[in-house]
Protein backbone atom coordinates (compact mmCIF):
# COMPACT_ATOMS: atom_id res chain seq x y z
CA UNK A 1 0.00 0.00 0.00
CA UNK A 2 2.85 2.39 0.70
CA UNK A 3 4.07 2.00 -2.88
CA UNK A 4 0.57 2.64 -4.20
CA UNK A 5 0.31 5.83 -2.15
CA UNK A 6 3.73 7.02 -3.34
CA UNK A 7 2.73 6.40 -6.97
CA UNK A 8 -0.59 8.16 -6.44
CA UNK A 9 1.06 11.25 -4.96
CA UNK A 10 3.64 11.33 -7.76
CA UNK A 11 0.90 11.16 -10.40
CA UNK A 12 -1.61 13.51 -8.79
CA UNK A 13 0.42 16.07 -6.84
CA UNK A 14 -1.19 19.51 -7.16
CA UNK A 15 2.11 21.10 -8.14
CA UNK A 16 3.89 18.70 -10.46
CA UNK A 17 1.84 15.52 -10.79
CA UNK A 18 1.83 14.60 -14.45
CA UNK A 19 -1.74 13.26 -14.48
CA UNK A 20 -2.95 16.34 -12.63
CA UNK A 21 -1.31 18.56 -15.25
CA UNK A 22 -2.49 16.46 -18.21
CA UNK A 23 -6.11 16.05 -17.14
CA UNK A 24 -6.64 19.48 -15.52
CA UNK A 25 -8.67 17.85 -12.74
CA UNK A 26 -8.10 16.74 -9.20
CA UNK A 27 -7.81 13.09 -8.24
CA UNK A 28 -10.80 11.17 -6.98
CA UNK A 29 -11.12 8.10 -4.79
CA UNK A 30 -11.51 6.06 -7.98
CA UNK A 31 -8.01 7.22 -9.00
CA UNK A 32 -6.69 6.13 -5.61
CA UNK A 33 -8.32 2.72 -5.96
CA UNK A 34 -6.78 2.37 -9.40
CA UNK A 35 -3.37 2.98 -7.81
CA UNK A 36 -4.07 0.21 -5.30
CA UNK A 37 -5.13 -2.17 -8.07
CA UNK A 38 -2.03 -1.44 -10.16
CA UNK A 39 0.38 -2.76 -7.54
CA UNK A 40 -1.78 -5.44 -5.92
CA UNK A 41 -1.85 -9.08 -6.96
CA UNK A 42 -4.86 -9.86 -9.10
CA UNK A 43 -6.04 -12.37 -6.52
CA UNK A 44 -6.51 -9.47 -4.04
CA UNK A 45 -8.55 -7.21 -6.36
CA UNK A 46 -11.85 -8.62 -5.14
CA UNK A 47 -10.80 -7.97 -1.55
CA UNK A 48 -9.91 -4.34 -2.37
CA UNK A 49 -13.21 -3.91 -4.18
CA UNK A 50 -15.12 -5.32 -1.22
CA UNK A 51 -13.19 -3.19 1.25
CA UNK A 52 -13.50 0.15 -0.53
CA UNK A 53 -16.38 0.04 -3.00
CA UNK A 54 -18.89 -2.62 -2.09
CA UNK A 55 -21.80 -2.06 0.25
CA UNK A 56 -20.63 -5.33 1.77
CA UNK A 57 -17.30 -3.72 2.65
CA UNK A 58 -17.79 -4.16 6.37
CA UNK A 59 -17.43 -7.89 5.91
CA UNK A 60 -14.05 -7.39 4.26
CA UNK A 61 -12.94 -5.10 7.06
CA UNK A 62 -13.87 -7.68 9.68
CA UNK A 63 -12.11 -10.41 7.70
CA UNK A 64 -8.98 -8.23 7.46
CA UNK A 65 -9.07 -7.60 11.22
CA UNK A 66 -9.47 -11.30 11.89
CA UNK A 67 -6.60 -12.31 9.59
CA UNK A 68 -4.07 -9.56 10.23
CA UNK A 69 -4.82 -7.72 13.45
CA UNK A 70 -5.41 -10.54 15.90
CA UNK A 71 -2.60 -11.75 18.07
Amino acid sequence: MNQALQNFIKKWSSYDGYLRLETKRYATTKDLLKSFMEITQESKHTWIYDLFESAEGNGAIHQFEKEYLTE
